[in-house]
């Protein structure tokens, strides 16, 4: 009686445990999956703005040297 009683109490713990496991799991990988697309999103715009800074100087490199408009 005493052997079946800690194989249910077993039993229960597991149950228990597993209750709370899946469901946190699932939410893990839910906040992973999120945080791994906000970061390529933050990638992108990185580049994005690292792009338009390297255009808007190129811009004025060539206005520093391109000829006087006559006057």
């Amino acid at each position: 009686d005493t052997f079946a009683q800690g194989i249910w109490q077993a039993l229960i713990t597991t149950a228990y445990g597993l209750i709370v496991a899946i469901p946190t799991l699932l939410l893990y990988r839910f906040l992973q999956g999120r945080t791994g697309r906000i970061i390529a999103e933050m990638e992108e715009d990185a580049m994005g703005i690292v792009n338009l800074l390297e255009d808007s100087r190129r811009g004025r490199v060539r206005a520093e040297h391109s000829p006087e408009p006559a006057r």
